[in-house]
């Protein structure tokens, strides 16, 4: 899907990701991690043709995301970014992407993104008015119906960026059924997030750092890690040691003969009997 990869942010100066790969398949899903800074939502704006790369490849059935246009790209693609853009129309208008409304496949995705009996116990249900940027749903409630919108039309790949951000348990044990759900349909799914919950129904994990990326099967990303750990704690370890070997030689070294104060001392015993004869 994604090879050599090399990106930055708009208005940046250099790329934050240089030369990263890596591969989902239909029906697996991947979790993103990594600290703050290291290009995961660069990343995942990448796959889903928002922003350009500046090298390398993504291709989505064999087909370069970038000469799809955004119309094209909403056939195969969902894509839940961090911040939540509703427009101003009905839940079921934004669940559709603002294309011709299709009613039962409206109300699939919801079922899907289990936010079904959500919409249905708002005044007026999917033809509900939403306002400007979802004005007066919750974080929770924005999260979930973008959720909907992004499994509208039965994508081949969704693309989740912090997901479960604003979601409480019940939110987010919805979600974990989503992505289950996804899996079973047999789409590509790919989430930035650290919740263990969804960490632990991954089939694979690409590790972010600043200076490179550790992608492959869990299973496998999860052994590198703690062998990495564990090279670092016998380094540490080592280290201790051959500091505290260094102390303890230090606190036996003998102490320098030091001169009495206007005599110095005897260089030996035949120089110190001369001296008394």
């Amino acid at each position: 899907m994604v090879r050599d990869l090399v990106a930055q942010p708009p208005g940046t100066q250099k790329p934050v990701i240089r030369g990263l790969s890596l591969d989902v398949q239909p029906g697996e899903f991947m979790c993103i991690l990594g600290p703050s800074g290291v290009g995961k939502s660069t990343l995942v704006q990448c796959i889903t043709g928002v922003w350009p790369a500046r090298g390398g490849t993504v291709r989505l059935d064999n087909i370069d995301v970038y000469t799809w246009n955004s119309a094209d790209r909403g056939k195969y693609l969902g894509y839940l970014p961090q911040s939540i853009d509703l427009f101003d129309g009905n839940v079921a208008e934004n669940i559709s992407r603002f294309e011709e409304i299709d009613s039962q496949k409206v109300v699939a995705a919801a079922q899907q993104a289990h936010c079904h009996s959500l919409i249905l116990n708002l005044p007026r249900g999917y033809e509900t008015p939403l306002g400007e940027s979802g004005a007066g749903l919750s974080g929770g409630q924005r999260q979930r119906l973008g959720l909907a919108r992004a499994m509208y039309n039965d994508p081949v790949l969704v693309v989740l960026d912090e997901p479960n951000s604003n979601l409480d348990q019940e939110g987010e044990e919805a979600l974990a059924r989503s992505i289950l759900g996804l899996k079973q349909r047999n789409a590509a799914v790919i989430a930035v997030t650290h919740n263990r919950n969804l960490v632990g129904i991954a089939d694979k994990l690409c590790i972010m750092r600043p200076d490179r990326a550790i992608v492959g099967p869990k299973a496998v990303v999860l052994e590198a890690i703690k062998k990495e750990q564990d090279e670092a704690n016998a380094a540490k370890q080592k280290q201790a040691e051959a500091d505290a070997v260094g102390r303890a030689a230090a606190a036996q070294a003998p102490t320098p003969k030091t001169e009495q104060m206007g005599q110095p001392a005897a260089d030996s015993p035949e120089e110190a009997e001369g001296d008394a004869q």
